[in-house]
């Protein structure tokens, strides 16, 4: 996705105060294939801020390499018509993905 700028807002329930700098937004991936944006103007981000990815469909969290490193699956979030916010998925560990189980001897 780090080739084009998607649709993307950015939530804060802070007022937007402070300079704009561009920014590049990366996953938690230790990978140089985990970038989600190269370069996009941001005011005075800050923790707890979401960044809105519109217009996501079938190319969000699931078309993607999520269990690499048992990284935590992350919260995905639906806007429903009527401006509702439901959560379609919760935040999912994943580490237990990728243990060893024992092998049955018989």
């Amino acid at each position: 996705m780090g080739m084009k700028v998607p649709i993307m807002r950015h939530l804060t329930i802070n007022a937007k105060n402070g300079s704009k700098k561009d920014y590049s937004i990366c996953g938690a991936l230790c990978t140089a294939n985990d970038v989600l944006v190269r370069r996009k103007t941001l005011q005075n981000p800050q923790i707890g801020d979401l960044i809105v990815f519109e217009n996501a469909g079938a190319y969000s969290v699931s078309d993607g390499i999520s269990l690499f490193l048992s990284h935590t699956l992350p919260r995905i979030l639906l806007l429903q018509k009527n401006k509702e916010m439901i959560i379609a998925r919760d935040f999912k560990e994943t580490f237990w993905l990728n243990f060893a189980l024992p092998i049955d001897e018989k």
